[in-house]
Order: structure tokens, then sequence, then C-alpha cells
């Protein structure tokens, strides 16, 4: 219990962290919000009522503390583009980002989990070199370049799969995939190199020697105690997921969180922008928080050290 409470107690200072650094960075990007929108026709007195109203006329200290003060309220604002509440907004993308993200990260423990098993069974083998040469490729390649390679091959001279907004099941495989190519090889690389310190222990050899199954020795026996630095990964990976959607989604057109917040990073909306960056940050401390708490399940010796 005390390992629990001081894990989440840790939040506390990171979000706060977090929610001053994106609140002073979004006001050095360049440009005006009311210039964005009311256009280049406007009088200067329309632009200034604009500005109060908006409340951008008061210095960046006072509107940091405002704003403090309206997040320990659980009031995010409302975005200047649309005057809807910035939670409303984030509420309504959430579906989507989880569907994406989630569809990625079960696709790359299904995939690199049991390519790393195999290629640390078949080691030095050309399998586990095939496997190797995968996952260094997987990693150097960014879903920047994957995301339209995929849409090309595909979408437009395949013509197997639809390119665009979140209209049936099969729109999600695409984006899911380019999500999750590097996840792949990064999981099958770290299972692989935790497995073959799991193959060198003497238990591994009895089980071999009691006439066990394949799948009991390596799954059962090896796997269950070689997955603690793959738990890790994961972990980490489920909150990197939704900043990593920022560009997937941009580029396959998914209506989520991440194609909002480069939306709004355009309109210089900030209240949507600190409220998707507050968002993904949140996700990514309980992402951490949950791996935490399942490392010390499946090890022991962390609750007692901690």
């Amino acid at each position: 219990m005390t390992y629990f409470v001081r894990r989440l107690g840790s939040l506390i200072p990171v979000m706060l962290g977090v929610l001053t650094i994106t609140f002073f960075l979004i006001h050095l990007i360049p440009g005006d919000p009311v210039d964005i929108m009311l256009g280049d026709y406007t009088s200067q007195t329309d632009r200034e009522s604009l500005r109060r109203e908006l409340g951008l006329h008061l210095p960046v200290a006072e509107q940091f503390k405002s704003y403090l003060w309206k997040c320990a309220h659980f009031d995010f604002g409302r975005s200047l583009q649309s005057q809807k509440p910035v939670w409303e907004e984030i509420r309504s993308r959430v579906p989507a980002t989880f569907e994406l993200g989630l569809a990625a990260l079960l696709l790359a423990a299904l995939v690199g989990i049991p390519l790393g098993v195999v290629a640390a069974i078949h080691k030095n083998t050309l399998i586990d070199r095939i496997i190797l040469v995968f996952g260094s490729l997987g990693i150097s390649f960014p879903s920047l370049w994957s995301g339209p390679l995929l849409i090309w091959l595909f979408a437009v001279e395949l013509d197997w799969l639809p390119v665009g907004e979140r209209e049936s099941w099969d729109s999600l495989i695409l984006p899911a995939i380019s999500l999750s190519i590097g996840m792949i090889a990064l999981l099958a690389r770290m299972t692989r190199s935790s497995m073959l310190d799991v193959l060198r222990e003497d238990y591994i050899s009895v089980a071999r020697a009691k006439g066990l199954s394949y799948f009991q020795v390596y799954y059962v026996h090896g796997l269950t105690n070689a997955i603690i630095p793959v738990l890790t990964i994961l972990g980490l990976m489920l909150g990197a997921l939704l900043t990593g959607t920022v560009i997937v989604e941009t580029i396959f057109d998914w209506p989520g969180i991440g194609l909002l917040l480069y939306q709004a990073i355009q309109n210089r909306d900030y209240p949507l922008v600190q409220g998707c960056v507050l968002f993904v940050s949140f996700i990514y401390l309980i992402a951490n928080f949950l791996t935490d708490l399942a490392y010390a399940f499946f090890n022991p010796k962390i609750r007692l050290e901690a």
C-alpha cells in the first residue's frame, strides 16, 4: 500500500510541471490567435475587443495564474475556434484515439513478443538474423515514412484498403500497422534479449529434462520470467502511442486527439492545445503508473525495496 501511495503522489508534481511548461511554450509560438480568428480585414477595435474577451490582453503571468486556478477546479477553458468547452472537444475524440492506440498495441504484442521468443530459441541461426534485421529496419522507419508508403501500396496501387476518416473497421488497419511497426521491432528485440537471459537458467534445463512441451518450456516457464522488462516497454508504449498518433492521425485523417492537437496548434488555439497536451501527459503518466504496479506485482522485491 505504501508503494502504491508513493507512486501515486509522484504524479502530482509531474503534472504541474507539464502544465507549466506547456502553457509558456504555447505562448512562444509565433502568431496571434485573434488574427487567425478574425482575419486580416478587421478593425483594430474589434481585435482589441476580442482580445479582452478572451483574456489575452493580460500579462502572461496573470493568464497563467488564472489558468492554474481554473485547472484546479477542472475548468480547462473553451476552444478559441469552436467556443466549445475544451474537455468536450477532447472527449469527442478520445474513442478514436484509444481505438487506434489499442489496436496498434495489441498488434505489436501479438507479433513482436512471439518473434522475440522465436529469435531467442533459434539464436545465431538464419531465423534469428532475419528477425534482428527486421528489428533494426522497423525501428528506423518512422510513421512519417511508413504511413504514406502503406497508403501508396495498399490503397492506391492494390486498392485493398480504404484511407480516410473513421468509417469502418477496415479503415483502422493501415494506421494501426503504421503506428505499430516500430513497436513490433522494439518488442521483438527486447523479448529476445530478456529470453536469452532466462534460457540460461537451470529451471529451463529441468523443464526440458522433464519432457515438457515446447509451449510449456518456452512460453510458460521461459516467457513468464522474461516478461518483466517487456512489460516496462509495453507500459511506456501505451503512453507514447498517444503522442505518436499526432503524425499517424494527420496522415490518415483519423479523427482523434492527435489530429485535434495538430489543428489546434495551427489555429493557435491556446486552451485546446494546453488541454490536449495535459490529457496526453496524464494518460502517459497513468500508463507508467500502471506499469510500475505490474512490475511490482511480478517482482515483489520491488515493493520491499521501494
